[in-house]
């Protein structure tokens, strides 16, 4: 029993030495984002509608809209992207946005 516990013991010392520089993703580190918010056409925030975020066709990420129409979708590549802005399936607005330039991009969507 005893040399078990050693051993446990020697092989959890070194996980702690080596996990910090381990990573759980293959996907390279990406540092890129885009911030902003959804307003209509009169300035009040849009709550709750998707912001998506596309490249060729295939989703990066997606946000959710807070009660102050606020969004943040991380983990992007410098490049560009149609940032498109749904309610339920329906689509409210697509825009076209490129990184590193527009990290901070708001939105205006149609009233009604």
């Amino acid at each position: 029993m005893k040399p078990l516990i050693t051993f446990l013991a020697a092989l959890g010392f070194v996980l702690l030495l080596i996990a910090p520089g381990m990573t759980l993703s293959a996907k390279p580190y990406s540092s890129g984002n885009i911030t902003g918010g959804v307003y209509d056409s009169a300035g009040r925030p849009v709550r709750s509608v998707w912001v998506v975020v596309r490249q060729d066709n295939q989703e990066k990420g997606r946000s959710l809209t807070g009660d102050d129409g606020k969004y943040y979708i991380a983990g992007l590549e410098n490049g560009a992207y149609a940032l498109t802005v749904m309610r339920l399936k329906t689509t409210l607005v697509v825009n076209q946005v490129h990184l590193p330039e527009n990290r901070i991009h708001n939105i205006r969507v149609p009233t009604g």
